[in-house]
C-alpha cells in the first residue's frame, strides 16, 4: 500500500473524526465541492485531499497552510508516479494536480482560516 506523507495525527484519527474533517477533493461544506472530482482520470485521489484537509484543520499559520498544500502536491504527484502505467496517463494526471494544487495555493484562504484567526 502507497503511504502519503502525513501528520502522524492523521493515521490516528477514528473512521467518525475522519468523516467529520475530512471529504476528499473540495473545500468540506463547500456547495461547489460536489462537482470537484476526486479522480484524475479513473485514478482515485481522495486520500491526497482527506490528508490535504485535515492539514488545513489542525494549521494555525500562513506556513501550516503552505504546507499543507506542498505536501498535497507532493502525494498526488507520489499518487501518480505509483499508480500510471504510461507516460501518457502520468503527464495528463500530473496536469490535473497542477491545476488542484494552484487552486489550494491561490483560492484556498478562505477555506484554510474559517473558524481560525488569521495571524
Amino acid at each position: 500500500m502507497l503511504k502519503l506523507k502525513a501528520p502522524d495525527s492523521y493515521y490516528t484519527l477514528s473512521a467518525q473524526d475522519k468523516a467529520q474533517i475530512c471529504n476528499g477533493m473540495g473545500a468540506k461544506d463547500s456547495l461547489i465541492s460536489s462537482f470537484i472530482p476526486n479522480t484524475f482520470y479513473g485514478l482515485d485521489m481522495t486520500e491526497c485531499g482527506n490528508i490535504h484537509d485535515y492539514m488545513y484543520h489542525i494549521g494555525k499559520t500562513e506556513d501550516d497552510k503552505n504546507d499543507a498544500d506542498r505536501t498535497f502536491l507532493s502525494n498526488m504527484i507520489k499518487t501518480i508516479n505509483a499508480k500510471s502505467r504510461n507516460g501518457f496517463m502520468r503527464w495528463i494526471r500530473r496536469s490535473r494536480a497542477m491545476k488542484y494544487y494552484t487552486a489550494v495555493a491561490e483560492a484556498g484562504n478562505t477555506a484554510y482560516w474559517a473558524g481560525k484567526k488569521p495571524h
